[in-house]
């Protein structure tokens, strides 16, 4: 038998963890990052994340893919 996953850890491009412990403007929460997701493929992963509002560019991170949670994405539930 073969098994297989994939998954992704998501921090949004927006969010900035300097020095502070609350929110930062943009709404986030300290230490809120990753969401991670898992699926069969990477794909499935991405359209997880897509489903909850995050707004993820389709280039791997190495070519300078975004990634925007819900609160930045303006598509916050």
């Amino acid at each position: 038998m073969i098994v297989g996953c994939y998954s992704i850890d998501l921090y949004c491009d927006n969010y900035d963890e300097i020095h502070w412990k609350g929110r930062d403007d943009h709404g986030h929460e300290w230490r809120e990052f990753p969401h991670t997701y898992t699926g069969k493929t990477r794909g499935e992963c991405i359209a997880q994340a897509r489903k909850q509002g995050w707004l993820v560019n389709d280039r791997l991170e190495d070519d300078g893919g975004r990634q925007l949670c819900p609160k930045c994405s303006g598509k916050r539930r």
